[in-house]
């Protein structure tokens, strides 16, 4: 057995490495409740970022039809002055037609 003495060294050893796990614990706790408000906040910029991603290729698909349109609306100015053009032509040969 242990005399007196041998077993107060123990317990003081014993008591002070448990004091010192317990902090070791206690700023450990902290750092984990840092990081889970950390994780909270990163998660909610990237649901941010993607509600802005997805508005962007919204945004890209917008400017992609409106393009389209306005390509369309050129073809349709074009075709409309080839009409004009071969109506006018059409116009000239009835004229010549009549005066022959």
């Amino acid at each position: 057995m242990m005399n007196p003495d041998q077993l107060e060294k123990k317990f003081v050893r014993f008591r002070s490495a448990f004091i010192e796990m317990k902090k070791k614990s206690e700023g450990l706790a902290t750092v984990n409740e840092d990081l889970r408000t950390e994780i909270v906040k990163l998660k909610g910029e990237l649901a941010n970022k993607e509600g802005q991603l997805e508005g962007f290729q919204n945004r890209s698909k917008i400017d992609k039809i409106v393009n389209e349109l306005e390509s369309e609306e050129g073809k349709k100015l074009e075709l409309k002055g080839l009409l004009d053009q071969y109506i006018k032509e059409l116009d000239d040969c009835i004229e010549m037609l009549r005066n022959s």
